[in-house]
């Protein structure tokens, strides 16, 4: 497969793998609401890179690491329902103020904080290692293994498709932004710490009754 072609695989799938709006991005659209398109932004950068490292991984053929995964995947499913659980619960006690409205509310250390929130809470579905493989396969895009610039330029071209369907997702909530008021937050606030509790759920559900909730395997973010 020549480069050009590769590349625009990578992208595609990239942007497919992140289309999904799971917890991720419910976080995103209401970061954008609340707090701007650079917060929102950088809520689905997050996720973005962990979806990389997945990319990454099936893309060098990384057994070993995706054993690892699979082998503690339960652990790491459990690590996700909790923090859904703690964002849940923070978001659906948030009183916001007129101020929160502003662009100059965000702070750097808040932007920073959300973007390792949903890195770590895409990286907490290793089944998306699965889905990337998969993709891959029957796209036909994994160059063989001595074709190192060819995997590094199809790992890129993921987190570019990734990075370009958030940013497609922030800009659209972002138009939608100057039509709310704090106490139009309230109820964004309520609906998307439900989401979040949802997903909790039936994450949960997952490692408890696997076969009942199988369909959340084939969710790409958590």
């Amino acid at each position: 497969m020549q480069l050009i072609d590769l590349i625009l695989h990578g992208v595609a799938i990239g942007f497919m793998i992140a289309a999904p709006v799971g917890p991720v991005g419910a976080l995103c659209i209401r970061l954008t609401l609340s707090r701007g398109r650079l917060a929102g932004l950088f809520a689905g950068l997050g996720a973005a890179l962990a979806d990389t490292i997945f990319g990454l991984i099936a893309a060098f053929g990384l057994g070993s690491i995706e054993s690892i995964l699979f082998d503690y995947e339960i652990t790491i499913r459990i690590i996700g329902v909790a923090v859904m659980l703690i964002l849940s619960i923070r978001i659906l006690t948030k009183v916001e103020k007129p101020s929160a409205l502003d662009a100059g509310a965000v702070r750097n250390d808040s932007i920073f904080g959300t973007f390792v929130t949903t890195f770590v809470l895409t990286l907490t579905n290793p089944i998306t290692i699965i889905a990337f493989t998969g993709i891959f396969a029957a796209a036909g895009v994994v160059p063989e293994r001595s074709e190192l610039s060819l995997q590094i330029s199809l790992v890129v071209a993921v987190f570019v498709g990734s990075a370009l369907w958030w940013m497609t997702l922030t800009l659209i909530a972002g138009l939608l932004r100057g039509r709310f008021q704090p106490a139009q937050m309230v109820w964004i606030n309520r609906v998307t710490g439900g989401l979040l509790l949802c997903f909790a759920v039936g994450l949960l559900g997952s490692v408890i009754w696997p076969e009942t909730f199988s369909f959340l395997n084939g969710s790409a973010h958590a």
